[in-house]
């Protein structure tokens, strides 16, 4: 029994010893997987670090850009300001130089219209006209004229002519209604 007990107690020892020693791998292997994750933390910062850092640069150096190309702009402006400021000058002192001639000239004028006597030519010529004579011609045409007999009366209706030959007469009427006649004779077409 003591052989079974000590066999026991040695199998019971090599469990424990299996067990502490697959707790140390599990420890180990842990402590490993914790490592890797900061190993692995570790690079995500530095990357994000030398992103951040890469950003800094280039917002540096685009603020610089920035300052210079406003700095000369700035010092455009002030050289067109320069220039257009020297270009107004001169055109004041061009237009008030016309200005006083243009007033000189103007003075002078008037000044020749009070005491001088104007000059006035009196010129006669001789012109001939050459006579131009209208005669009149006298231009014989043919024109065609219905005669109608003195029984038969033109009747105006409508715009167009009639002739009535049916022995009635009207005269002096504008209209056949205005007539006085009751019965209207039948209108017969030219």
């Amino acid at each position: 029994m003591q052989a079974e007990h000590a066999k026991i107690k040695d199998q019971i020892s090599i469990d424990k010893e299996r067990m502490q020693d697959e707790i140390a791998l599990k420890e180990i292997e842990s402590v490993k997987q914790e490592i890797e994750l900061q190993v692995s933390e570790n690079k995500a910062t530095e990357e994000i670090l030398k992103q951040d850092q890469l950003k800094a640069n280039a917002e540096r150096e685009l603020a610089q850009k920035r300052a210079e190309r406003e700095e000369r702009e700035a010092l455009s402006r002030f050289r067109r300001g320069r220039i257009l400021g020297w270009l107004k000058t001169v055109l004041l002192v061009v237009l008030s130089l016309l200005l006083v001639i243009y007033l000189l000239l103007a003075s002078y004028r008037a000044y020749r219209w009070v005491t001088e006597e104007p000059l006035i030519k009196e010129v006669e010529r001789v012109v001939e006209v050459e006579k131009q004579v209208e005669k009149i011609v006298e231009v014989e045409k043919e024109v065609t004229v219905t005669e109608i007999p003195d029984e038969c009366t033109q009747i105006r209706r409508n715009g167009e002519i009639y002739v009535s030959c049916d022995g009635v007469t009207v005269s002096g009427s504008p209209t056949i209604g205005d007539s006085g006649l009751k019965e209207i004779p039948d209108l017969v077409t030219e």
